[in-house]
């Protein structure tokens, strides 16, 4: 599946969308070390002048065990590279 690719095909209907990242294999990874490619996804939005939401949603081993760390990482990943892609 090429998240990027179904984004442009159905820019039109999208009005949420829903960042998860994953491994090659199918495991869950935590946002920012998987292979999704969120800058480009981040960007498509952003030149594309979404206006809807985004979620984030972490599913990795981590989240299991230690649900607080995980999400600060996901927030600081956020500050640190969505934000600044989408205010460019």
């Amino acid at each position: 599946m090429d998240p990027l690719a179904i984004i442009r095909e159905y820019q039109s209907l999208v009005n949420c969308v829903h960042y998860k990242d994953m491994y090659t294999d199918g495991r869950w990874a935590a946002l920012g070390e998987g292979n999704i490619d969120m800058d480009a996804i981040t960007k498509e939005l952003r030149d594309s002048n979404f206006e809807g939401w985004i979620i984030v949603e972490d599913e990795c081993d981590e989240a299991i065990t230690n649900p607080d760390q995980v999400t600060l990482n996901a927030g600081a990943y956020v500050e640190k590279v969505m934000r600044p892609l989408l205010n460019n």
